[in-house]
């Protein structure tokens, strides 16, 4: 932020731009540069393999599902009334509506 230095003349200025959200730049007092934001996010990208631990540790929701054969238990909505009822819902309402989504993740008529 060049505002923030009163004292610094716009003749050593190096670089004018605006800082966009989800950016960062570095300053590197040792090699006195400043280091983009690609540059930043390539280096800390490089150091370990995210891909691999990525792939690595990924689960097929779909596949899983299918081999914990795990059915829906009924929920019992009279413990939650009175919380229901201060949004506006009833367990009649989730039953129709939210209910549906969350098991089939169909949209309810």
């Amino acid at each position: 932020e060049i505002g923030v230095i009163p004292e610094l003349q716009d003749k050593d200025v190096k670089i004018k731009h605006r800082l966009e959200p989800g950016k960062m730049f570095l300053v590197d007092f040792e090699t006195q540069r400043i280091v983009p934001d690609d540059e930043i996010k390539e280096q800390v990208a490089s150091r370990h393999p995210y891909g691999e631990w990525v792939k690595e540790s990924m689960i097929d929701l779909e596949r899983w599902t299918q081999e914990t054969a795990i059915s829906p238990a009924p929920f019992d909505f009279s413990s939650t009334n009175r919380k229901l009822n201060s949004f506006g819902f009833t367990g009649e309402r989730l039953e129709m509506l939210l209910l549906p989504m969350g098991i089939g993740g169909k949209e309810a008529l």
